[in-house]
């Protein structure tokens, strides 16, 4: 019993309308406004999912709250079962919140790190969005993936692995930082959990990812976010694990967010081999004072 894929991430926010903008103008995906529990909401649809990103009013920011969906009902109260054994305290919401969100059942549960996460099931499908590009690599894979960093490390990978089922695709080991990339189904990595380093703490999202089905879409939203002026993090480059073509760039959250296409898919799983790197780029992904000094 396993989770089949990351369906969403939810984000709890003080600047809905910097994500908004964020989502029309670089991301562009389509927007519904939703109450989420009482509190103003926008829903991010990239599929004919009910939403694949939550954007949550709050007073403050919070670390996203991942949804892991399960195919069927069965797996989902084995799954159940399985967080009460390992004392993840596993809470059911209410019928009148699963039709609101569009799914047959849903609970919530925290890892060793308190990294809120959600369980579901029986999302109901809605209709083909229309969007401005190519379009987003979702579907039986999901969404791209969250990197997460905790204080409790191992116990974290062991919970993901042993609880949720998740597996081990490989490990990058570099300056001080010790990364764990962990997949559900062929895409790479849906989970990426990170000791604490580069000056971030338990509790701190590194990034979350978004995967492009066209690499001259990546390329344009690089265009669109140097135009803006958002702060770059990363300019355009290849990691070494996955194969990813990507760039990061500051979200309205303060975490950074990550645009790429071309992520390895692991479809044979008897033959994968787990590798450990020692940097996280092919080429690119420089810094930008790195960049500068190129320019000078």
């Amino acid at each position: 019993m396993q989770v089949a894929r990351l369906g969403y991430l939810g984000i709890g926010t003080n600047r809905l309308d910097a994500w908004r903008s964020l989502a029309t103008d670089i991301l562009g995906a389509e927007i519904e406004e939703r109450t989420e529990r009482g509190a103003p909401a926008l829903a991010l649809r990239l599929d004919t999912h009910p939403y694949r990103y939550l954007l949550i009013e709050s007073a403050q920011d919070a670390p996203p709250f991942a949804g892991w969906e399960v195919d069927d009902a069965a797996t989902f109260d084995a799954l159940a079962e399985r967080l009460r054994a390992a004392g993840a305290d596993p809470q059911p919401a209410d019928a009148t919140e699963c039709a609101a969100r569009g799914v047959a059942g849903l609970l919530r549960f925290r890892d060793p790190d308190g990294y809120p996460n959600e369980l579901y099931h029986g999302a109901i499908a809605r209709a083909e969005p229309e969007l401005p590009h190519g379009g987003f690599v979702t579907g039986e894979l999901g969404i791209g993936h969250v990197m997460r960093h905790c204080a409790h490390y191992p116990e974290a990978v062991a919970f993901y692995r042993d609880v949720l089922g998740l597996r081990t695709s490989d490990k990058i080991v570099w300056d001080g930082a010790d990364a764990t990339f962990m997949r559900c189904n062929p895409r790479h990595h849906s989970l990426a959990l990170i000791n604490e380093c580069l000056g971030m703490a338990s509790g701190d999202t590194n990034h979350i990812m978004f995967e492009m089905r066209a690499l001259e879409d990546v390329v344009a939203a690089y265009d669109r976010v140097l135009a803006r002026g958002d702060p770059l993090i990363m300019t355009l480059g290849r990691h070494s694990n996955c194969r990813t073509i990507s760039f990061y760039f500051v979200g309205p959250s303060g975490f950074g967010i990550e645009i790429g296409h071309g992520s390895t898919l692991v479809e044979d799983e008897a033959g994968w081999e787990v590798r450990q790197y020692d940097t996280t780029k092919i080429w690119g992904h420089l810094l930008p004072h790195e960049r500068l000094k190129e320019l000078i």
